[in-house]
């Protein structure tokens, strides 16, 4: 199983891709706490993307909350950017595309809250 899809199968429909010229590393833990899933990827610079073709592959209805554990990332939505630093976190709807950029080495934390557990 590749790290796209053991990834999208614990959180959301993801497209994940390397930056040109960098190697992947990455890591994941997750955890179930009743309807809550809650995850703590650790991975090198890379892209990742909910996209609309992720979205016809994904039919659950949720917020992921991300929340920046170490690293920094950017995150894109609906034509908003937050960029995130050690302890900032942002909310993604998971019913409309989102992508996120990790310059570097990065740790984060997401929590994956359905809307209706």
């Amino acid at each position: 199983m590749s790290w796209t899809e053991f990834v999208s199968n614990h959180l959301t429909e993801l497209e994940i891709r390397a930056k040109k010229g960098a190697g992947f590393k990455a890591s994941i833990d997750v955890k179930e706490l009743g309807y809550l899933r809650l995850a703590n990827p650790h991975s090198s610079s890379s892209y990742v993307e909910h996209s609309k073709s992720c979205l016809s592959r994904y039919d659950g209805d949720a917020y992921l909350l991300h929340m920046q554990a170490e690293g920094r990332s950017i995150n894109r939505q609906s034509g908003y950017e937050a960029v995130l630093n050690t302890g900032d976190f942002t909310l993604c709807d998971t019913t409309r595309p989102y992508n996120l950029e990790f310059d570097d080495t990065t740790k984060i934390c997401w929590q994956l809250f359905p809307v209706r557990p």
